[in-house]
């Protein structure tokens, strides 16, 4: 929570140097359609997370069952942490980060530096740094479409609160289930994986991680086209 409080100081520091004034440039006040934005960026979101895990159920033969007992307060707890770690990544990446680049270059390249620099970070945040090539640039890879998508998200509807929608859907809904064992607070624990080849593995792992990313895409390509007659928020 200070580390949001911090880079809103920050930000409305550099506002105020910049451009003379703060104003709500990353559209965060939550005005009725700003919420609608957020709700409807994670219930997307989270759908993509089902679609997922029906794909990666169906090709290894999973079970799963219902964790008991569930205690719905600790995942709630969880989820607020989600939360706020979500905002603060979404402040930075998506609103200070962003503004600042596109202070010095065009959209597309503030999308795709900043979408690169996301993709970099979770290298650290995974603790990974010291892996393998392959498996970085596998979390390079889909963690940088993941944030192009935020990043287009936000320029189409100039608000912060469909991107932090559903980067929150996507954590909070997968953090549900859990691969194994049954002490995380999660929902539904797998408990029987059926062993297959590593040329099966490579193809769920390489469906599941890019996957999201298309169909994120194309959400936000629907949503803003010019039939569906939305406009910013």
């Amino acid at each position: 929570m200070l580390g949001i409080i911090l880079l809103l100081l920050f930000y409305s520091i550099v506002l105020l140097i910049v451009e003379k004034r703060i104003y709500d440039r990353l559209g965060l006040i939550p005005t009725p359609k700003r919420l609608r934005y957020f709700c409807a960026g994670f219930l997307a979101a989270g759908l993509v997370v089902i679609i997922n895990i029906l794909i990666e159920t169906s090709a290894c033969s999973i079970t799963w069952e219902l964790k008991n007992p569930v205690r719905f307060y600790a995942i709630a707890g969880k989820a607020w942490l989600f939360f706020i770690a979500v905002f603060t990544e979404e402040l930075f990446f998506r609103g200070i980060f962003f503004y600042l680049l596109l202070r010095f270059a065009s959209e597309q390249y503030s999308v795709l530096i900043s979408s690169a620099c996301f993709g970099v970070y979770h290298w650290f945040s995974f603790g990974m740094i010291n892996e393998p090539i392959a498996p970085l640039v596998y979390v390079f890879t889909i963690t940088s479409l993941a944030g192009y998508c935020w990043s287009l998200a936000f320029l189409k509807s100039r608000t912060l609160l469909l991107p932090l929608g559903m980067h929150c859907g996507w954590n909070i809904i997968n953090s549900l289930f859990n691969a194994q064992g049954s002490n995380s607070e999660v929902l539904f624990v797998k408990t029987y994986t059926m062993r297959t080849g590593d040329g099966a593995n490579l193809f769920v792992s390489l469906v599941t991680g890019l996957l999201p990313a298309v169909l994120m895409y194309l959400y936000i390509r629907l949503k803003f086209s010019p039939k569906s007659g939305l406009q910013h928020a």
